[in-house]
């Protein structure tokens, strides 16, 4: 069976590698540090979830889950953070554009489980990823 393709993008070098670790046993994890490497990502390696924190370097979240529900509607985003430095009106926008929140620290089995049920609404299509 085709292993799911996952991109985590945390700008935090010891929290990216720590989500990547403990997804890779299930999952093709590719991990990236700058906001500007996500939608090229997504694209390149046909990525079928996204787990993006919600303060990585070099692109403001907003702008980039406008810009993937425009090209990649059906991709499955979880939204990690620590602190939202964000009005109220674009933390509830945030949240209605995103499939799943949560806070850090988290308990890793809690993602798995999240993960696994997202993809399990978003059956692999033929070209290998959600939208594509």
């Amino acid at each position: 069976m085709k292993r799911r393709r996952i991109l985590v993008a945390d700008g935090d070098k010891d929290v990216g590698c720590s989500i990547t670790e403990c997804l890779k046993e299930d999952y093709d994890v590719f991990w990236v540090s700058d906001g500007k490497a996500i939608l090229p990502t997504i694209s390149n390696k046909k990525i079928e979830l996204l787990l993006t924190d919600i303060d990585i370097p070099n692109i403001y979240i907003y702008s980039l889950l406008n810009q993937i529900k425009e090209t990649s509607p059906d991709l499955p985003i979880i939204i990690m953070y620590v602190y939202c430095d964000c009005t109220q009106e674009m933390e509830d926008t945030i949240r209605k554009m995103s499939d799943a929140i949560f806070l850090k620290p988290f308990d890793m089995q809690e993602l798995k489980k999240r993960i696994d049920h997202l993809l399990s609404e978003f059956p692999v299509h033929a070209a290998g990823a959600p939208g594509f």
